[in-house]
């Protein structure tokens, strides 16, 4: 392994390029190209937690990453964030986050956007990573 590694760095500097630094500052803009595999319909119906029902979706889809494409319905309950200051790091909790209690009225239909698997998608929610 180890050589493996001095053989990547090694390709890295003679094909002119610099190698990665250990703990480099995020950039501003981060994109992560992918092609959509499948569009998937989840419907919940009265009710149901919606983010429960969401994970049961994924799961029984098999689902890695996702984007929601669109949400239609109703709820009778929600919790929403909201950032209490304006300075880092951010109390509380980041906004857009949905939780449990979250409970479906009449139905609700979410269209996900399955994107391919190996999208590495693992530092977009950290907030950390700033």
């Amino acid at each position: 392994m180890k050589k493996m590694i001095c053989l990547a760095v090694s390709m890295l500097v003679l094909a002119g390029l610099a190698a990665p630094a250990a703990e480099q500052s995020p950039p501003a803009v981060v994109s992560v190209p992918s092609e959509m595999k499948r569009v998937v319909l989840v419907r919940l119906k009265y009710n149901t937690d919606l983010l429960e029902g969401l994970r049961q979706a994924v799961k029984d889809e098999k689902i890695t990453n996702a984007v929601i494409l669109s949400g239609v319905g109703s709820v009778t309950r929600f919790h929403v964030h909201a950032v209490s200051n304006t300075t880092l790091p951010a109390k509380l909790a980041f906004g857009g986050h949905l939780h449990e209690g979250t409970t479906v009225f009449t139905f609700a239909v979410i269209t996900l956007g399955v994107l391919d698997d190996n999208a590495d998608l693992g530092r977009f929610d950290d907030s950390n990573w700033r």
